[in-house]
């Protein structure tokens, strides 16, 4: 029991570490070359706030909401 719980230890980060590496890794770098901001979260100066008006909600969607 105590070898399979350092196998386990060993394995699920050495396997994670791989996927990682092979998969999130050059998507990021692919993303980063092309210039892609897939957050869009640029900084703009000329900007006071970032902040995002939410849309006025009406009393009818709160008795149905589904």
């Amino acid at each position: 029991m105590r070898f399979g719980l350092i196998m386990n230890a060993i394995m699920s980060r050495l396997i994670l570490g791989v996927l990682y590496y092979l998969t999130v890794l050059p998507i990021g770098l692919i993303l980063k070359m092309s210039g892609k901001d897939a957050m869009g979260n640029q900084f703009d100066k000329d900007v006071l706030s970032y902040r995002v008006i939410s849309k006025k909600i009406n009393s009818d969607q709160m008795r149905k909401p589904f």
